[in-house]
């Protein structure tokens, strides 16, 4: 282990505990439009937003008409503002920033009669642009769906990419491949297929930021099932284990990851306790070998579809988890290690002209936060500063 990535983990660690012990609020920073529509029925699992470790880049998806999608990246250039760096037409179904904010990977599903496509960009210093790095990533099977999901690690020299609707050596079993860059180009190591017809593979995927372990999602229709991926001197192999969700909760429609990969945050936004009260949703908290290394987040209200989107701190301390209704909104919960429960930290609610939940993203350290509003058409980020 690198004496940087201690100490930043040290920095992350104890700026949560500070987060979760001191009284704060979460005060806005940041908001910008998304476009002429805003994350469709097709779009079932939180994505497409992305910020980096220290919450200075963030990339966001944008349909602009029906099938159309655009990445618009932004920077906190911190003594100038908030700047629009970059916009990329025909990408941004999916987006990944890597820890770094060096890279960014965007999926474009639409591509090539829905064979689906990956690239991934660069800041080049030189320029001060983004710019392609090595050959985009797409396949011969048509409808595929390349790029449903794409995840980078904290460099962004690893990505994973799910081909949601890919045959997979059957009917719709879906893909999931691991990149490594190398040589100036994308070259694949691992491939996975769905174990069964209809699963869907690829439905969501995470790497950590460490880049040694992976999880993947077939979550669409089903009660969903995680599959989980491991590294070790350099080759990639399934995990044994795999875990699935209740009767059709689709767990696992979004996945987050600690940085070292140990805590997986697994959603079920379909997850029903009382048939009368309907989806509620719940978040469940995995490791690789244990489906229940913490105690799961449930919400409480009736058709909340709580879980729609999801995303941890580095350390696992922080989560923020999204809603799909009306009755919701965002909420923010910091664990407690002696207790060993979670705790609310922030709830953003609802109102009718922003219906914000379908996706959030956190920072490395917990403290700053990213979502969108869905009809208000704007991507917001919001800081927790401390009351003095």
């Amino acid at each position: 282990m690198s004496t940087t990535f201690i100490y930043t983990f040290i920095f992350c660690s104890l700026l949560a505990i500070t987060v979760s012990a001191q009284t704060g609020d979460w005060v806005e920073a940041f908001r910008a439009p998304t476009g002429s529509r805003i994350q469709t029925t097709t779009q079932l699992y939180g994505t497409p937003t992305s910020i980096s470790d220290d919450g200075k880049v963030v990339a966001v998806g944008c349909e602009t008409s029906s099938g159309i999608w655009e990445t618009r990246i932004f920077r906190d250039a911190q003594s100038t503002g908030w700047v629009l760096e970059k916009t990329i037409p025909n990408s941004g179904f999916s987006v990944s920033v890597s820890g770094d904010g060096s890279k960014i990977a965007l999926g474009n599903i639409f591509s090539s009669a829905q064979a689906g496509k990956v690239e991934v960009v660069k800041w080049d210093s030189g320029s001060s642009d983004w710019v392609r790095e090595g050959a985009e990533v797409t396949t011969e099977a048509s409808q595929s769906m390349t790029g449903y999901s794409v995840s980078l690690n904290g460099d962004g020299t690893t990505m994973i990419i799910g081909y949601k609707q890919h045959p997979g050596d059957g009917k719709l079993r879906g893909r999931i491949e691991i990149y490594e860059f190398e040589n100036d180009s994308w070259h694949s190591k691992f491939v996975q297929n769905g174990d069964t017809d209809m699963m869907r593979l690829g439905h969501a995927v995470v790497m950590n930021r460490d880049g040694n372990h992976a999880a993947a999602s077939g979550a669409n229709e089903a009660d969903g099932i995680v599959y989980h991926f491991d590294n070790e001197e350099g080759v990639w192999t399934r995990n044994t284990n795999s875990f699935t969700g209740a009767y059709k909760s689709s767990y696992g429609n979004s996945l987050s990851a600690s940085s070292d990969g140990s805590i997986f945050a697994v959603a079920a936004w379909k997850d029903i306790v009382d048939i009368r009260r309907g989806q509620n949703g719940v978040v469940r908290f995995n490791s690789p070998t244990d489906d229940n290394i913490r105690p799961s987040i449930r919400y409480s209200y009736p058709n909340g579809m709580f879980g729609a989107s999801v995303s941890l701190s580095a350390d696992a301390s922080i989560v923020a988890i999204g809603t799909n209704s009306f009755l919701g909104g965002v909420y923010v919960y910091s664990w407690d290690e002696t207790t060993q429960a979670w705790n609310t930290l922030k709830h953003i609610p609802i109102s009718t002209t922003t219906a914000l939940g379908r996706s959030v993203s956190l920072s490395a350290s917990g403290t700053r936060l990213l979502y969108v509003e869905r009809t208000s058409r704007q991507l917001v980020v919001v800081d927790y500063v401390q009351q003095r």
